[in-house]
C-alpha cells in the first residue's frame, strides 16, 4: 500500500464539521452513466479476485485501516491519495470523471452537502445497486438519510453528531441551580438568575449556535432531493420563535452576543457558563482543559433543551461520507472495501483515545465499554450515553446541493440589528442566489413569511 495522506490533527477533523465545503459548478446531469449491478456474492468474488483500488482522502488515519484490509484481502492493494498528489483530490473530481482518468475508486466526503453536489453533476455510483438499502437498519435515522435521496443511496456515513450542551456545573450551582435547564423556557429563567448571582453569562449565540439551533425543530430549511427543484424554507413559524427568543435574552443581557466564529474562543473570556455545539465540539473543550477552566471535573454535559419537553427534537450534523465515484474502474471490489471502511471509521470515532462524535454505527452506538467511559474532564459523567441517546432521535437537516445555506456564512453578515430581522435577509439571500445558480426554488407559502 502506498500512501500519501496529508497529516491532519483531531482538532481540525473538528472545525471541519462546522465549514461549508466548497463544491463543483452546479450543472446539469450526465445521463443515464453506466451502473454496475451486483449482489453479496458478486462484491465478495470481486475482493477475492482482486483490484488496484486508489482512494482519495485526508485522513491519515486511514492507513492502518487499508493495511488492515489488505491483511484481510491479499488481492486488493489500495493506494492513498491525498491532497498535493497528482491526480488525488486536487485533481478536482468533476474534471477527472469528465476526462475519464485516473478516477478513484473511493472517496472521502466531509457532508451530505456536498455528496449532493456530487450527486448533482452525476458524479457518485448509486450504491443501492449493490443492494445497499440493505444496511438501512444498522445507522441511526438521521445518518441513513443524510446518504439515501434523490432515488438512490450514495454514500454510506460514518459520523451522528447531535447538538448538546456543556456547561459549567460550579456556575449554575453557585446560583443555586442543579443541573441543566430541560426546556428553553427553564433557560430562559435560568438565565437571568446566573446573571444576577453570579456575573455570568449563561451562554453565548453566535453564528455558529444560531445555524444550529435554527434547524431543531424545523430542521429542513434548505432541501434538494434530485432535478432541479431546491425547497427553501427558512422562514417558518419555528425559526421566527427561535430568533424572537434570542433576540428577547440578547437584550435583556442575559446571555452574550458572540463574534468568534469559533465558539471556542467566547469561552476563553471566563464569563460564560456553557457551549452550545455538536457532540464533537464539546468533547473538543477536554483537549484544551487550561483555556476552559479548571481541568476538568466542573464541566457536564446535557441535553439541549426543548420547546416541549413531551415532543423532544434533536438536531445534528452528519459528516464523514464514503462514497465511490461514477466511472471507477473496480466498483464491486471498491464496495466491498468502502462497506467495511464505514463499519471500520465508526468503531474509530468511538475510540476513547480521540476527540470523537457520536458514530452513525447502531452496533457501536451500543457498545457498553464506548457507553461507560467517564472522562475526568466531565467529572466521570458517562457523557457517551447523552451523545448516544441523542443520536437515534436526531433529525437530519436536509441536503443543499449549492453548498450554500448557512448562517455562518450569510447570517452573520446581514446589516439587520436583529436576528429575526436577519432571518428574513438570509432566506432573500437563499432564494436568489439557487435562481441564479439555475434551480426552480419552491417555498412553503406566506405561512411564517416564506414567499
Amino acid at each position: 500500500m502506498r500512501s500519501h495522506s496529508a497529516p491532519r490533527s483531531i482538532l481540525v477533523t473538528i472545525a471541519m464539521v462546522g465549514v461549508a465545503i466548497a463544491g463543483a459548478a452546479c450543472g446539469p446531469a450526465p445521463s443515464d452513466p453506466p451502473v454496475p449491478t451486483s449482489d453479496p456474492a458478486g462484491v465478495a468474488a470481486a475482493l477475492e479476485e482482486g483490484a488496484q483500488l486508489t482512494v482519495w482522502s485526508t485522513d491519515p488515519l486511514l492507513d492502518a485501516a487499508a493495511e488492515r484490509f489488505e491483511s484481510d484481502h491479499p488481492a486488493v492493494e489500495i493506494d492513498i491519495l491525498g491532497p498535493g498528489d497528482m491526480n488525488g483530490p486536487d485533481a478536482g473530481l468533476e474534471l477527472t470523471v469528465e476526462l475519464g482518468e485516473n478516477i478513484p475508486d473511493v472517496i472521502e466526503l466531509y457532508s451530505p452537502d456536498q455528496a449532493a453536489d456530487y450527486v448533482r453533476n452525476g458524479l457518485l455510483t448509486d450504491l443501492a445497486s449493490f443492494g445497499a438499502e440493505d444496511l438501512e437498519s444498522s445507522f441511526v435515522a438521521a445518518a441513513w438519510d443524510s446518504v439515501s435521496f434523490a432515488n438512490g443511496i450514495w454514500a454510506l456515513p460514518v459520523h451522528a453528531d447531535p447538538a448538546a450542551v456543556a456547561y459549567r456545573a460550579d456556575v449554575l450551582g453557585e446560583a443555586g441551580i442543579d443541573g441543566f435547564p430541560v426546556t428553553w423556557e427553564e433557560f430562559a429563567e435560568a438565565a437571568a438568575t446566573v446573571k444576577a448571582e453570579t456575573g455570568f453569562y449563561l451562554t453565548a449565540i453566535g453564528a455558529e449556535e444560531v445555524d444550529l439551533l435554527l434547524r431543531q425543530d424545523a430542521p429542513r430549511l434548505v432541501d434538494w432531493d434530485g432535478g432541479d427543484d431546491v425547497a427553501v424554507d427558512v422562514v417558518n413559524p419555528s425559526t421566527l420563535r427561535t430568533t424572537a427568543y434570542w433576540d428577547d435574552l440578547l437584550d435583556d443581557r442575559v446571555v452574550l452576543k458572540s463574534d468568534f466564529p469559533d465558539p471556542f474562543a467566547t469561552l476563553t473570556r471566563g464569563d460564560v457558563a456553557s457551549l452550545i455545539g455538536t457532540s464533537a465540539m464539546v468533547e473538543g473543550l477536554a483537549y484544551a482543559p487550561q483555556i476552559f477552566g479548571a481541568a476538568g471535573e466542573v464541566w457536564r454535559v446535557a441535553s439541549l433543551p426543548q420547546w416541549d419537553a413531551d415532543a423532544p427534537s434533536v438536531v445534528g450534523r452528519v459528516f464523514e461520507q464514503w462514497a465511490v465515484p461514477t466511472g471507477s474502474e473496480h466498483p464491486l471490489a471498491a464496495y466491498g472495501f468502502l462497506r467495511w471502511l464505514a463499519s471500520e471509521r465508526a468503531a474509530a470515532a468511538a475510540d476513547d483515545d480521540l476527540v470523537s462524535s457520536a458514530p452513525a454505527s447502531i452496533d457501536v452506538l451500543s457498545d457498553v465499554g464506548w457507553l461507560d467511559d467517564e472522562p475526568a474532564f466531565f467529572g466521570g459523567q458517562q457523557v457517551n450515553r447523552v451523545f448516544a441517546d441523542a443520536a437515534r432521535e436526531m433529525t437530519f437537516s436536509g441536503h443543499d446541493p449549492a453548498q450554500f445555506w448557512a448562517w455562518r456564512t450569510i447570517g452573520s453578515a446581514t446589516s439587520a440589528p436583529s436576528l429575526s430581522g436577519a432571518l428574513r435577509e438570509v432566506e432573500t439571500a437563499c432564494i436568489d442566489f439557487y435562481v441564479r445558480e439555475g434551480y426552480t426554488v419552491t417555498t412553503a407559502g406566506d405561512d411564517g413569511g416564506a414567499g
